[in-house]
C-alpha cells in the first residue's frame, strides 16, 4: 500500500461524492451502471469533498491530508470557495494492477473511508499496453455486447450470434471472482494481484480458468455424447454460463467456441 500526500490543511468533510456518472462517462464504463465507481488505469478521475460550513479556507502548502490507495498513484486538488468544495483528481499509472481498490483519506490520523472502486485496463490510454489506436476497434472489441462466434471446419464456417453480456449486472464481479479463485491467487495472493498489471498474465489466467480441468474453472468440456447438462450448441451467451459457475461451480458443457466466447466476456 502506498500513500499520495496532498498539500492541504486539515478539513472538516461533511460528505463526499465519487462523481460516478461523470467519471463513468469519461472512462467509458457507463454501461456498467451507476451503482459504483469503475474507472480505467492511466486516466484521471475526480472525487468531490463537500466541506462543512465552518471549515477554514483551503491554503496550499499546508500538509495534513493523505490519500491512501494500494499501488502507485498521483493526485491533485482544486478548491472552490464559492461552493465550499474540494475536487481531488486521482490517477493511477498506466500499468497499475487491475482489480478492486479501497480509498481512504487520512487527515493527521483521522481516517475517512471513501469506499471502493474498480480499476480496469484502458484501451483508450496510449501508455497502456492494451491501447487500441482505432476507435472502431475499441467500439467492437471493448464495448460491443453482441457479436458472432465462428464455428465449423475450415471448409464449412458459419457464424453463431452471441451475447457477451460484459456489462450485465454482476458480470464484472464474476470475472473478478474467476481471477480470485485461480490457483496462483490461492497459493500467493500478493504475487498474483501484483501480476495483474500485466495483460498477458491476466489473459493466461482467464484462459486457464475458463476450462474447469484441475482448477474448478468455468466450463467442463465434452466432445462426445451429451446425456446430461447443456449441449454446447445450445448456449447463446456468456451470462447464464458465468452465473451458473458463480452459484454452483463448473458448468456442463462447453466446446472450443464456447470457451472462446466466455473468455472474450472476461
Amino acid at each position: 500500500m502506498s500513500q499520495v500526500v496532498l498539500p492541504l490543511t486539515v478539513l472538516d468533510i461533511e460528505h463526499y461524492d465519487l462523481d460516478i456518472k461523470s467519471n463513468s462517462r469519461s472512462h467509458h464504463t457507463q454501461l456498467c451502471g451507476e451503482e459504483r465507481l469503475i474507472v480505467r488505469r492511466g486516466q484521471p478521475f475526480n472525487i468531490i469533498l463537500h466541506l462543512t460550513a465552518g471549515s477554514k479556507d483551503f491554503k496550499p502548502g499546508e500538509p495534513g491530508l493523505t490519500l491512501i490507495v494500494e499501488t502507485d498513484w498521483s493526485a491533485s486538488a482544486t478548491y472552490d470557495p464559492s461552493g465550499n468544495t474540494l475536487s481531488l483528481s486521482i490517477s493511477s499509472s498506466p500499468d497499475a494492477p487491475i482489480g478492486v481498490y479501497s480509498l481512504t483519506l487520512d487527515q493527521n490520523g483521522k481516517k475517512t473511508s471513501l469506499g471502493q472502486f474498480t480499476l480496469l485496463f484502458n484501451a483508450w490510454c496510449p501508455r497502456d499496453a492494451v491501447y487500441m489506436h482505432s476507435e472502431t476497434k475499441r467500439q467492437e472489441y471493448v464495448l460491443a455486447q453482441h457479436g458472432q462466434i465462428y464455428r465449423g471446419t475450415h471448409k464449412r464456417i458459419k457464424g453463431t450470434p452471441w451475447n457477451f453480456g460484459q456489462f450485465e449486472a454482476g458480470k464484472l464481479d464474476i470475472c473478478l471472482k474467476i481471477l480470485d479463485e485461480n490457483p496462483k491467487f490461492v497459493s500467493d495472493a500478493d504475487k498474483d494481484c501484483s501480476s495483474r498489471r500485466n495483460h498477458i498474465y491476466v489473459t493466461r489466467v482467464l484462459s486457464a480458468m475458463i476450462n474447469s480441468n484441475d482448477d474448478r474453472g468455468v466450463l467442463v468440456g465434452n466432445w462426445g455424447k451429451i446425456e446430461d447438462g447443456t449441449h454446447p450448441g445450445e448456449w447463446i451467451g456468456s451470462g447464464d454460463i458465468l452465473r451458473q459457475w458463480a452459484e454452483s461451480g463448473p458448468v456442463c458443457y462447453g466446446q472450443c467456441w464456447v470457451f472462446a466466447a466466455v473468455a472474450c466476456t472476461g
